[in-house]
């Protein structure tokens, strides 16, 4: 299985590019924000999903772990498949898609092209608690807490690292956090916590 591609982008078209690698042309599907963020003229890596079926090879690409294993967990929901998961990834930022998620907000995700009521709320029932878990799992593991700066403690450092994990940049969770801390009062448990500061975060 082919798990990642080093190469320039020869082309972009709706749903996918055209990576040359070493000669070799690789159709790779990536969602629209993805696509937009890659490069010009300049040799990149790719995170890859192979998805195999009797009648086709596909190359999924990604434009870090953290986005290939949202869309593993979105096809493994019942009813989406690898094209779903793509324009689900192109409806949304990943954040806003997390928080959608973490926030039980069924409307927003239904304003995602493709996704209707059912859908929505088959998401939220089996990756709503996923979503949290791989947000803290990533986040420790990749030393989260540490990348926001000055280290907030306790629940605070949770949400840095799951804020961190999602690809926000330090300023943005320094500055959300500090203004978190200032109040007097604040969510007790870690969800409403995320909630809040995903909602704040800019």
């Amino acid at each position: 299985m082919i798990a990642s591609l080093r190469g320039q982008v020869l082309s972009r078209h709706d749903s996918h590019v055209v990576l040359d690698v070493q000669g070799v042309g690789y159709r790779i599907f990536m969602s629209i924000p993805a696509m937009q963020a890659l490069p010009s003229n300049e040799e990149l890596s790719i995170d890859i999903h192979t998805h195999v079926r009797e009648d086709a090879l596909h190359l999924y690409g990604f434009l870090n772990e953290t986005e290939r294993e949202i869309f593993l967990r979105l096809t493994t929901v019942s009813g989406i498949g690898p094209k779903l998961g793509m324009n689900i990834l192109s409806g949304s930022s990943i954040e806003d898609l997390v928080g959608a998620v973490t926030r039980g907000d069924v409307k927003r995700l239904t304003t995602i092209p493709g996704v209707g009521k059912k859908t929505a709320e088959r998401i939220l029932v089996e990756l709503r608690d996923v979503f949290h878990k791989l947000m803290l799992t990533d986040a420790t593991l990749s030393g989260g807490a540490a990348a926001a700066g000055n280290a907030p403690t306790g629940k605070l450092a949770d949400v840095a690292s799951a804020l961190a994990n999602l690809g926000f940049k330090n300023a943005q969770i320094e500055k959300t956090l500090s203004a978190m801390n200032a109040r007097d009062t604040l969510p007790e448990n870690f969800d409403d916590l995320l909630r809040e500061a995903l909602q704040q975060i800019r």
